[in-house]
């Protein structure tokens, strides 16, 4: 027969390193029976498991508790009081660190008053010079704003010479980051300002991608966007909130009209040495509290997914090009006739009008699953849709000028036809025509 106690002494047993064969051999000396033996070895391992489970359950149960409590993200004050914790810890390395790319600010203007003092210098000697100190300007301080951001960015205490050597190593990264996102901003503003601003929080956390983990280019841009994803209006308010932190002492000096006194124009200069990387550090603190929130998660975007920012981003390269014909106008026009000039311009008008509507049709298609019957249904896709300028230049007529769309095979496909009078953008002159990401 079992009982208790001898349930309780084979538990004492195997707690003691006791093994079942020698406690067998044990019970059986005592005159135990055998299969009274094996049952109570049985159930003694089964009442064993039970607590196991439980206590792994209740483990489970804490941890999650735990997890949860965790996953809220911090408010403003928890934010703030972060950020300048970060910066106290750091503060000597920050400053030093800092100083670097606002003592070089200085040099490029020195570098031109120096030449220009010089006794007849060429224009050419004047034009390299001007060149190299806006390079020169342009990489210290994005030398300088990645090196404060590997800073933040570091767990362990690091100092500002080993800052400066791992951000030289991401700053044509940083350029390449910052090129991508201008030009895709640029095309999604021109479609709609909504787009362009969602997409101006979305990406806002890409530098922040590429230091803390060495992810570069459109993968930075997108992974910034999955952080984004659910907490666009958490951003936007503490961008909002960091603005008013950043900003209330150049608003004041404004508001006062003492911006151009120069006591406080120094003033000023000394405050921005801090309110940078207080600014970089409470943005990285919003990348991380935004990864720690999200946790690990599967990043692994589509081709698809990409080419639709690139379609973006050309038309924001197009919109740039069309803006530089325009001002090559404006002074054609001041300084003679340039037909040529207005001719060109209006072809890469044409142009980036297609490119423009090509990626508003993509937009539909993707939403809708077809293409649109007639370019009117496109209204919450393109803030205005595109005309043709004229008059028509080239061997193009009235009648080809005009933009000319037809959705094909149920709305599976579509031609859009243009005509454009010179080389424009890789484009023969004449009649054009658009399909998808393409034109022939």
């Amino acid at each position: 027969m079992i009982t208790q106690e001898l349930l309780d002494y084979i538990k004492n047993q195997r707690q003691r390193g006791v093994t079942d064969n020698e406690i067998r051999n044990s019970l059986v000396e005592a005159g135990w029976k055998n299969e009274d033996i094996e049952e109570a070895l049985r159930r003694s391992q089964v009442e064993t498991m039970q607590l196991s489970n439980e206590s792994e359950s209740k483990t489970l149960s804490q941890n999650a508790s735990s997890d949860n409590s965790m996953k809220k993200l911090p408010s403003v004050d928890a934010a703030i009081r972060q950020s300048t914790g970060l910066f106290k810890s750091k503060f000597r390395t920050t400053l030093l660190v800092v100083l670097v790319p606002a003592l070089s600010s200085i040099l490029p203007p020195l570098l031109l008053e120096i030449i220009s003092r010089v006794e007849g210098p060429s224009i050419f000697i004047f034009s390299i010079s001007f060149l190299v100190s806006v390079f020169f300007y342009f990489l210290m301080q994005a030398w300088g704003i990645i090196s404060l951001v590997v800073l933040a960015a570091s767990e362990s205490s690091i100092g500002f010479v080993e800052a400066y050597k791992i951000g030289f190593k991401k700053i044509f990264s940083y350029w390449w980051i910052v090129l991508l996102s201008t030009f895709i901003l640029i095309g999604a503003y021109i479609l709609l300002i909504v787009p362009g601003i969602i997409l101006s929080i979305s990406f806002s956390l890409a530098i922040f991608v590429l230091v803390a983990e060495n992810i570069k280019g459109m993968n930075a841009l997108l992974k910034s966007r999955e952080y984004a994803r659910g907490h666009l209006g958490y951003i936007l308010f503490h961008g909002i909130v960091l603005g008013f932190l950043v900003g209330w002492p150049f608003l004041l000096t404004e508001t006062f009209g003492v911006s151009d006194n120069l006591f406080f124009v120094l003033l000023l200069g000394l405050y921005s040495l801090f309110a940078l990387p207080f600014a970089l550090n409470y943005t990285f603190l919003i990348y991380k509290n935004l990864k720690l929130f999200k946790g690990d998660f599967v990043f692994q975007p589509g081709s698809k997914d990409k080419a639709k920012y690139v379609a973006i981003g050309v038309l924001g390269i197009i919109v740039l090009i069309a803006g530089l014909w325009g001002v090559l106008y404006l002074f054609g026009s001041a300084f003679g006739s340039l037909d040529s000039a207005r001719e060109q311009s209006r072809d890469v008008e044409r142009a980036a009008y297609v490119r423009q509507t090509q990626t508003a049709l993509e937009f539909y298609y993707e939403d809708s699953g077809f293409y649109p019957d007639s370019l009117s249904d496109l209204s919450l896709y393109i803030s205005e849709l595109p005309v043709a300028p004229e008059p028509a230049d080239g061997n193009c007529t009235a009648a080809q000028n005009q933009y000319r769309y037809k959705a094909l095979d149920y709305g599976n496909d579509y031609i859009l036809e243009f005509c454009i009078g010179g080389s424009t953008g890789g484009l023969a002159p004449g009649e054009r025509t658009a399909k998808s990401y393409i034109i022939e």
